[in-house]
């Protein structure tokens, strides 16, 4: 890890881009391929616990927490309407030209994110295995360039992450990315 300890406006990121990559996930991580232009990407971890209260004397306290569950949810928004992006977004199977909607509820994924700001760190995150759903309609009609919205839901991946089940970031300074891509023509 080469970044500087804070304080350090070397630490400082800006709002910028980056590339999003998606793999089918059964039980391993498949080929990842990038899903063109990714206008928003949030991560929000989450831990959900419960509070012991300690009523021996005086008022009621919370002496002690509890956490009862721990996950990450992902939102991200894509422009590009490529057969591939539909399908996630309908949870669709395929077969040619012809997307079937709802037939294919059960897939998993893996998702890695890589900024790629000019300024800052960029930092590499691979979400071992999670849910993908749609977040919002998709307005087939408007006046602004059709977007696909999507969350996704962190699951837990214990038997190939045993040390970090939930995802992993890995700390870098550069702008360059690789991966394994494949390209799908629609």
């Amino acid at each position: 890890m080469s970044m500087k300890p804070p304080p350090s406006t070397d630490n400082y990121v800006p709002q910028g881009s980056g590339a999003l990559w998606i793999a089918p996930f059964d039980g391993t991580v498949g080929t990842y391929s990038q899903v063109g232009n990714c206008t928003a990407f949030n991560v929000e971890p989450t831990v959900e616990e419960l509070d012991h209260m300690q009523a021996m004397s005086g008022y009621r306290s919370i002496d002690k927490t509890f956490v009862v569950t721990a996950g990450y949810n992902l939102t991200f928004t894509l422009d590009e309407m490529a057969a591939a992006n539909l399908q996630k977004f309908l949870m669709a199977s395929r077969s040619g030209k012809t997307l079937y909607g709802l037939q294919n509820t059960t897939q998993e994924w893996a998702i890695r994110f890589r900024p790629d700001n000019p300024d800052g760190p960029n930092h590499r995150f691979d979400f071992h295995r999670c849910k993908i759903l749609p977040a919002a309609g998709v307005d087939l009609i408007g006046e602004d360039v059709q977007s696909l919205q999507f969350t996704a839901k962190g699951l837990k991946d214990t038997t190939n992450n045993p040390s970090s089940p939930f995802f992993d970031v890995t700390m870098s300074t550069t702008t360059t990315t690789t991966t394994t891509t494949t390209t799908t023509s629609a």
